[in-house]
């Protein structure tokens, strides 16, 4: 899970909450052309990609939405527009809301209004969950930090089988890469770290270069843990 660091709200969400300080206003009051805008930011915020599982965000709203940290339900009114409690996650699967939930969902698509032990807010999330060749994912970290891991993954279904399967494919694109380009794997993690042009991060990018870095033994992990063949377990 990437860390994400917040920025300022957009200024059309800080506008239209000024204008209606007034008012006892709900989720469902927000204006298009603000929640708009409030989504752009977001994207801007995660490089486009989404903020549990890092896979590749596109701008279809019936595929993502705006996902409260913590959840509208446990948290007064004006919260619901706090730009520091949201996030863009992904459904997680074609659609979205109940009939997504309905055909098992992973991260937006699964929480509910359940709190996350981790979020993508926390400054240590990233030592949270380990990523392995074959897309599998495990909590790491300290006891604490593995309990709460335990808890998230199971929440958001980060082992859901596809999502395993589009990570696994992810990693080995990013190993076929490095390889077929002999580039040393500080480029391939570099590559897999930088956002391109438009500000999208690439497809599961955290998660290739997580192992990228594993399999130099930089900041954590061993070598050993991941095959250097990237069709290998």
């Amino acid at each position: 899970m990437r860390r994400i660091r917040k920025g300022p709200a957009p200024p059309e969400l800080e506008r239209w909450k000024r204008d209606n300080a007034h008012l006892s206003v709900g989720w469902g009051d927000l204006p298009g052309d603000v929640k708009r805008a409030w989504r752009a930011c977001l994207f801007t915020e995660q490089g486009h990609t989404c903020a549990y599982c890092s896979a590749r965000v596109d701008d279809d709203p019936l595929r993502h939405h705006i996902d409260h940290l913590p959840p509208r339900s446990r948290t007064p009114r004006a919260d619901h527009f706090d730009h520091g409690n949201v996030v863009v996650s992904c459904e997680g699967r074609e659609g979205r809301g109940a009939e997504t939930r309905r055909k098992g969902g992973h991260c937006g698509g699964a929480r509910g209004n359940s709190a996350l032990p981790v979020t993508p807010l926390d400054d240590d999330c990233e030592e949270c969950f380990a990523y392995h060749s074959d897309g599998a994912i495990e909590a790491a970290g300290s006891l604490t930090q593995g309990q709460r891991a335990d808890s998230t993954i199971h929440l958001l279904k980060l082992d859901d089988k596809l999502l395993t399967v589009r990570r696994r494919e992810a990693i080995r694109e990013a190993l076929d890469l490095v390889q077929a380009s002999g580039q040393a794997l500080a480029s391939g993690i570099e590559h897999y770290g930088r956002p391109d042009q438009q500000g999208r991060l690439p497809h599961f990018g955290f998660i290739a270069a997580s192992v990228l870095r594993r399999m130099a033994g930089i900041a954590g992990g061993s070598p050993a843990s991941c095959s250097l063949d990237p069709h290998g377990g």
